[in-house]
């Protein structure tokens, strides 16, 4: 699962519900690119904050070529399991 955090609010019960999204096997997978931000910053720094400045932080990333090494990874001990860190430019 990927790296989160949750903030608890002890006067209200929480629910949470689990939503997967996989796209199509030939579909590749690219990082949005321009002068934007996000409160997600996929485990970087405490900041919040990922700014991109207009240049890409990842690879083009095919799916199905990185579902097959995930699955790969399960059978077999190639000594590291596939991370999206791995495509980090």
């Amino acid at each position: 699962a990927p790296l989160h955090r949750v903030q608890a609010n002890a006067s209200h019960e929480r629910y949470s519900a689990p939503f997967f999204y996989n796209p199509a096997y030939m579909a590749d997978v690219k990082p949005l690119i321009g002068d934007h931000t996000s409160s997600d910053n996929g485990g970087g720094d405490d900041s919040g904050e990922c700014k991109t400045n207009g240049k890409a932080l990842y690879k083009v990333v095919n799916w199905g070529d990185f579902r097959r090494k995930r699955f790969e990874g399960d059978f077999a001990d190639v000594g590291v399991e596939v991370q999206i860190s791995h495509y980090r430019i």
